[in-house]
């Protein structure tokens, strides 16, 4: 008996985020200050690491007083799923599993997030409009995210993305609390290993409801319930399966862990 797409792109989505879980990143040494404009020119000569399935390219970097982190992609589909459902960059200095404090991202003005159905990734990508990144950046402590505490309120924390030369590119940073005197900020371990989870929050209730309607119409031989309208979660090709032509999205958030080994002070 033939396995339903849908099942056979939940087992995929889940094995890739599972091999995902526990990935070992080596910081840069960088002995001035990255700019933190959403350009990522200042990366252009450190290492990054690829990730084949998502499509993107990410890297950690440190000096004496900040960790910096980066990710660039082109996928249309990713960014307007993480736009949406807001994303997270979390960090823990005591190396454990634990969402301690960081940076949330969310652009809650964006409308309708569906894709043509019917076509191929390609064609997709190419009939959807740009999307210029606009949201907004906000402090992160304990497993939750504060809407009303933006960080350019916040000493020493940054945040940025832009979309330049047909790529998308998310920049932060966190300070280190070099004089105990930074209540937002990581320590600097003994042993310069540090977690971070990069997370991609689950698709609302009524943008789940609203992805059954437009699957069960789909399947019954009608359109796109309303016309189309009114879908607010995360876009076609929107899971793990990002940028490989899947058709139905992971509704659930998402969360890949990192063992992050600081570069040594000079």
């Amino acid at each position: 008996m033939r396995r339903p797409v849908y099942l056979s792109i939940f087992i995929f989505s889940l094995t890739i985020l599972m091999s995902c879980n526990n990935i070992k990143v080596q910081s840069s040494r960088v002995e001035s200050d990255i700019t933190i404009d959403g350009l990522g020119n200042d990366w252009d000569n450190l290492p990054l690491t690829y990730n084949e399935d998502l499509k993107l390219a990410y890297g950690f970097a440190n000096n004496d007083s900040a960790l910096y982190f980066m990710i660039r992609f082109r996928d249309r589909n990713l960014i307007r799923m993480l736009s949406r459902r807001g994303m997270t960059l979390w960090l823990n200095d005591q190396n454990k599993k634990d969402k301690t404090i960081g940076i949330h991202y969310i652009d809650e003005s964006m409308g309708s997030m569906m894709p043509p159905m019917g076509r191929s990734n390609s064609q997709r990508q190419n009939s959807m409009p740009v999307y210029i990144p606009s949201g907004i950046f906000t402090l992160a402590r304990n497993d939750s995210t504060d809407l009303d505490i933006e960080i350019d309120n916040i000493n020493g924390m940054d945040a940025a993305a832009k979309f330049e030369d047909g790529f998308y590119c998310f920049e932060f940073k966190i300070p280190f609390n070099i004089d105990n005197k930074k209540p937002y900020s990581i320590n600097i371990p003994e042993k310069k290993k540090i977690k971070a989870c990069f997370e991609i929050s689950p698709m609302s209730d009524e943008d789940k409801e609203m992805m059954q309607q437009i699957m069960k119409s789909k399947r019954s031989g009608g359109g796109m319930p309303g016309g189309g309208g009114g879908m607010r979660g995360g876009g076609m090709g929107g899971g793990r399966g990002v940028g490989m032509g899947r058709q139905m999205p992971d509704t659930g958030g998402e969360e890949v862990w990192m063992t992050v080994t600081l570069a040594d002070n000079k």
